[in-house]
């Protein structure tokens, strides 16, 4: 609603998407794997090239990928579909890339399944590369993200440049001020969304204040 209202007075904002989400992603291994936790590396590449990378707990579900490291790269996953943008840039692919030590047997599942009944020297080097490869970075494939109803956080939003950084009163509108989601500016898992909804909203609240009060006052000749 906030963001209806600033666009009837003429306020510029970005397309909000959600942020700190569940990934979807494609593979057929997932509900093999649904409900296995593990510590790894994990990594979001954006037409091949790694531009973020997280370590933490990954959680395996039925419909993709959680974990809080998921959850910081889950932002720039609804940049890409929502915008098709990777940190603003074009992109035409995005890709995670998982190294962890307990899926293995999965993992084998989906590059061979004929594999799991051989001796291992009875695999080619060929099969021996392609395993080693994928064991050190295993890939998905996003397909969006689980959406507003299990998002964290909101990125997206009014453009904050057209807001005073030390007021946050509109540039072209004074008397109208905004903080927390309604503004361009998210962040990572860890408190850092919830510190600006406080920090923001406590200072356009306190701006807001001071300027009524000084409207306000009688004129100087009034008091004398």
């Amino acid at each position: 609603s906030g963001l209806k209202l600033a666009a009837s007075l003429g306020l510029k904002a970005s397309e909000p998407f959600p942020s700190l989400a569940p990934v979807r992603a494609a593979s057929p291994v997932l509900k093999a794997v649904k409900g296995l936790r593990c510590r790894g590396r994990a990594s979001l590449l954006a037409d091949r090239k790694t531009v973020k990378q997280e370590t933490g707990e990954i959680q395996f579900t039925d419909q993709g990928l959680s974990g809080i490291c998921i959850l910081n790269l889950s932002r720039l996953v609804g940049e890409f579909f929502s915008h098709r943008t990777v940190n603003r840039h074009k992109t035409e692919k995005v890709e995670l890339s998982l190294v962890n030590k307990r899926v293995g047997l999965a993992l084998l599942k989906q590059l061979m399944p004929s594999a799991l009944s051989r001796p291992c020297g009875s695999l080619s080097p060929s099969e021996l590369k392609t395993i080693c490869r994928t064991v050190k970075d295993w890939r998905f494939s996003p397909t969006g993200t689980l959406g507003w109803q299990q998002a964290q956080s909101t990125a997206g939003g009014l453009l904050s440049s057209q807001f005073e950084s030390a007021t946050l009163e509109s540039k072209g509108l004074p008397g109208l001020y905004a903080c927390g989601e309604l503004l361009d500016i998210d962040g990572d898992c860890g408190g850092y969304n919830l510190q600006w909804a406080w920090s923001s909203g406590f200072v356009a609240g306190k701006s807001a204040a001071v300027s009524l009060l000084s409207h306000s006052q009688p004129p100087a000749e009034a008091n004398s």
